[in-house]
């Protein structure tokens, strides 16, 4: 596991003071083992609607330490779903989550999807990101110039459309990749172990068995119950106290 995030920078918040101080006293009671006291803290922060990255990386830590595993990884999701970059998170994330008791398979996407989100991974970073819209902006500016000045060769100018048609497929990749990301809302079981039921009623009928840190995606809802699938395609119903939304 990977050691804490020491600091962490606030914008725009009025008692940026405090909650400061309750990020060093989360640093110092976790580095003394009180790590209880450490996750009131950090929860301090995220109750006031906090979503950063270092806090939820140093509470992931915490809660793992503190034997909650199913926390753990929810924070660790969480720190990662904001700083994908960052590979202490995704370390740590990977090391949690090989703890886990259920082994879920995998149902292979359809290739092309598959495809196109490694590409938006690829171009979700800021460099990635960047590159992307001065590619385009430079295929613009290149067939403007070629417009303008018809003498330059016909070779040049059919350069500049497709490189243009290049970086315009690479922005509808990206787009679509995002809308995937935003549409998909996934969840983390916190308690340890935990029935997963047919329909959402207590006295349903169980569907399978789950355990503290599995991955689903949510469905649907009907008041506290949420209708959830696996990554191998298994649905169920599982009550809203089980689990944290990534």
């Amino acid at each position: 596991m990977k050691n804490l995030i020491l600091f962490f920078i606030l914008f725009s918040i009025l008692d940026a003071k405090e909650t400061n101080l309750n990020f060093q006293n989360g640093n110092k009671f976790y580095i003394e083992k009180k790590y209880s006291d450490a996750i009131k803290e950090y929860e301090a922060i995220l109750s006031l609607g906090i979503e950063s990255p270092e806090v939820h990386f140093n509470i992931a830590n915490s809660y793992f330490k503190n034997n909650n595993l199913g926390k753990a990884i929810l924070h660790f999701e969480k720190a990662n779903k904001l700083d994908r970059d960052n590979e202490d998170i995704l370390f740590n994330l990977q090391y949690a989550q090989a703890k886990r008791i259920d082994k879920i398979d995998l149902i292979p996407e359809f290739f092309l999807k598959t495809w196109l989100l490694k590409i938006n991974n690829i171009f979700s970073s800021g460099i990635g990101f960047i590159i992307m819209y001065l590619g385009f902006l430079f295929g613009l500016i290149f067939l403007t110039v070629v417009y303008y000045y018809s003498s330059l060769n016909r070779k040049v100018f059919f350069v500049g459309i497709i490189l243009s048609l290049l970086s315009f497929c690479t922005i509808l990749i990206y787009e679509y990749g995002e809308s995937e990301k935003s549409s998909k809302v996934e969840g983390i079981i916190t308690t340890s172990i935990v029935n997963i039921k047919l329909s959402p009623v207590r006295d349903s009928e169980d569907a399978f068995l789950l355990h503290e840190g599995t991955k689903f995606i949510l469905l649907d809802n009907v008041g506290d119950w949420f209708k959830i699938q696996l990554s191998d395609g298994k649905i169920g119903w599982i009550e809203s106290t089980n689990f944290g939304k990534i």
